[in-house]
């Protein structure tokens, strides 16, 4: 974090040049003392890509916009908002805090929230621009998530989103994801009788239980029918599986749940179509239970793969 960039002049400049071409910037030349061409470019395009996703923070002054691709892979406020909708309480513990999207939602609903993350550059501007929007119910701990839990107090609710990189590329296996939360899970549970896991949508749910046997919940979250998060909740004691399908569209909220075991039974009878064709959104297609929803409303379907 370069602490330079939030000189007043520097602001002015960068707000001025909000909509300016970021590869021009990048090319031309600085006027300002222990700032790069490309440190300007890089605050004028993670600006540009973020007010997209975090609209709130638009007019607000001395925001230091972190690198684009944190941007990129970070929570919208909307999604960060309906991940996190049934939960509050007095402390909740965000064990992979990054850009710190999701602790600001978690900071409104529970009194107290403990951000944790092992990059200190992400911390620190993280620390900042919780100052800068008036967040006063945050703590930040630069430090991984496995040493920080070595030293935390109980919590009503722990939230990780584990890396979904490693040394050699993409990954998809929660246990090859970090930090290792099957390793972790039960230390995490130990200190919160509930802990949420965020994951790729393309994660199998059938591997993931496997994986983590103490999934309760899988909440899955579409928006305008494009999946947004998909989340487990994990408790001790845990006997069977919920899944909850959500899709926020325009029309109004689209909800189907079943249980897991439910996967594995019945039979759906395939035939031509007649008045209409139905495909369901996102959200249920994602969770495999097409055919649960099928036989529930006695429709047909046109292969097992449609």
């Amino acid at each position: 974090m370069n602490q330079a960039l939030l000189q007043p002049v520097v602001q002015e400049f960068l707000k001025l040049n909000a909509q300016a071409n970021p590869t021009k910037i990048a090319l031309g030349k600085s006027s300002f003392t222990g700032i790069t061409p490309s440190e300007l470019a890089e605050q004028i395009n993670s600006r540009q890509r973020a007010i997209i996703k975090w609209p709130s923070w638009n007019k607000v002054e001395g925001i230091y916009w972190p690198p684009a691709i944190s941007v990129e892979q970070s929570s919208s406020e909307a999604t960060a908002n309906l991940k996190f909708s049934e939960y509050s309480g007095d402390l909740a513990i965000d064990l992979t805090g990054g850009i710190g999207i999701d602790c600001i939602e978690l900071a409104r609903k529970f009194k107290k929230v403990i951000y944790v993350e092992k990059n200190a550059s992400l911390s620190a501007i993280a620390r900042h621009n919780f100052t800068q929007l008036g967040i006063k119910n945050i703590e930040v701990r630069n430090e991984s998530a496995e040493d920080a839990l070595n030293n935390l107090p109980n919590a009503n609710l722990i939230f990780l989103d584990p890396s979904r990189r490693n040394s050699n590329g993409k990954v998809f296996r929660l246990s090859d994801c970090e930090p290792n939360v099957v390793n972790l899970a039960p230390q995490l549970l130990e200190l919160a009788p509930v802990v949420l896991v965020k994951n790729s949508p393309l994660l199998d749910i059938i591997q993931a239980q496997r994986e983590l046997n103490t999934i309760s919940k899988v909440h899955l979250i579409a928006l305008d029918n494009e999946m947004k998060d998909f989340v487990f909740e994990c408790t001790n004691g845990t006997t069977e599986v919920q899944i909850l399908t959500t899709n926020y569209s325009k029309n109004g909220v689209e909800q189907f749940s079943f249980l897991a075991e439910q996967l594995h039974s019945g039979l759906v009878a395939y035939e031509n179509p007649h008045g209409y064709v139905y495909e369901p959104n996102v959200a249920i297609l994602k969770s495999g239970g097409q055919d649960i929803l099928a036989r529930k409303h006695q429709l047909n379907k046109l292969h097992p793969n449609s």
